[in-house]
Parts: structure tokens; sequence; C-alpha cells
């Protein structure tokens, strides 16, 4: 049974405006709840969409298809040691290389709570597109883009 207040449309302005705006953003509004930023942006479902589309869209721009193991984890390693300095717990190790991974093409069969999965994903994007150095255009491509992808994955999904 479909939860009648949840409801599939295409991700909005305002859901593009809040990813834009956390992955822009400084230090103070980084540290911010997402799960507050996503309520500010009324129904959930097209941002987090957003983020999971646009999350795909860096880790492969970021690994490339040759990818392995190993350089998932040391690379969640290193982000937890710089995330720890300044909130310890912050992200899971093993919820972050298991979306990793999913995210590179890898089957996982690990589930993990949802908020430790939003969080694994927005720091390692936040990181990506620093550590890519994306300036405005092409992180508005990007967007624009997981946009795209978003829209037919909530499209696919059906009422």
């Amino acid at each position: 049974m479909t939860d009648p207040g949840w409801v599939r449309r295409p991700v909005s302005d305002l859901e593009m405006a809040v990813l834009g705006g956390w992955l822009t953003a400084d230090g103070e509004m980084a540290k911010g709840s997402f799960s507050d930023q996503l309520s500010a942006a009324g129904d959930a479902n097209g941002l987090a969409m957003l983020l999971y589309a646009a999350f795909v869209i860096a880790a492969r721009r970021k690994f490339g298809p040759q990818w392995t193991r190993a350089e998932v984890i040391s690379y969640v390693a290193r982000l937890r040691t710089e995330l720890q300095s300044e909130e310890p717990g912050l992200v899971d190790p093993l919820t972050a290389e298991d979306e990793l991974r999913a995210a590179l093409g890898e089957p996982v069969t690990g589930t993990h709570e949802t908020g430790f999965v939003a969080a694994a994903r927005l720091f390692i994007m936040l990181d990506i597109v620093v550590d890519l150095n994306l300036d405005d255009e092409a992180l508005t491509d990007l967007l624009n883009q997981a946009r795209h992808n978003a829209d037919q994955m909530l499209e696919r999904i059906g009422p």
C-alpha cells in the first residue's frame, strides 16, 4: 500500500537549490542537519533521489572504472579522519564503503539506517566536489545531469 502523503514528482528548483547550497556552503552550513534541509524543501523524495543521482555521478567521476576495494577503504578512512577532528562519528565507515561500492556498480547486500546513508552520501559528495575542484559551472552541470537522472528514476518508480 502506498503512503498517500508520498507523491512522486520531478525534482523541484527548491530541491536543486538546497543540494547546491549545501555543496557550496561554508563549514557552518555543512555542519547543519541534512534532514532539516530535507524538511525545509518539503517532500523529501525528490531531494533524496537528487542526492543519490549526484552522488553516483560524482563517485564515478572520482574513482573511474578501474577502482579497487582498497581505494574505497582508504578513501573512506581518510575522509573519516578529516571529519573526526570536527565531528566524531559523522560518517559510519561500513555505510560509506557500501554506498561508494554500490555507486561504482558493485552489488552490495548490506542495509543501513537511512540517516547513516544520507550522511555518507552527502559528506562523500561534498568531499568529491572539493577534491575534483569543480567550479560553479561544473557543479551546475553535475547537478543538472543528476536532476535529469533523478527525474527518470522517479518516473520509473511510478505512483
